[in-house]
């Protein structure tokens, strides 16, 4: 906590010799959550440089669509977005390219919907009287 009372966390940045122990340290981070001390959390996270925050806040714009969609995704470092649907994974450095995608996979979405209803309607509007024709 500050000294001056505002109760708001203190920023620490560490820099580390070895990029390998630094990237086993964020690892653990991410799985295990903040640390504590006391009633303290500790938080541990990347540091990122501003143009490589904001490629990053990018892509975290379209979260709420991909989920919608039920689109598996997933944000690595430094900014770059991995995304699978239907088997099929394709990794996106470029928000635009991402961009493109999505739309192609709303409109797959879409037509789908159309196609389900379509069949839907076709059942039951059949008066169910009919008999499937005789083998020959």
């Amino acid at each position: 906590m500050r000294q001056d009372g505002s109760g708001r966390p203190r920023p620490i940045i560490v820099c580390m010799l070895r990029h390998l122990q630094a990237h086993q340290l964020l690892q653990i981070a991410r799985t295990q959550g903040p640390l504590r001390s006391g009633s303290l959390e500790i938080w541990i996270s990347a540091d990122f440089s501003t143009e490589t925050a904001d490629r990053r806040r990018a892509f975290l714009s379209f979260r709420t669509q991909l989920r919608r969609l039920d689109v598996k995704f997933g944000l690595f470092e430094p900014a770059r977005m991995w995304i699978t649907k239907n088997g099929e994974s394709r990794n996106f450095y470029n928000p635009e390219d991402r961009r493109a995608f999505l739309e192609s996979l709303q409109d797959q979405t879409q037509s789908m919907e159309t196609t389900a209803q379509t069949t839907q309607s076709t059942r039951g509007s059949s008066s169910g009287t009919s008999r499937p024709a005789p083998a020959s």
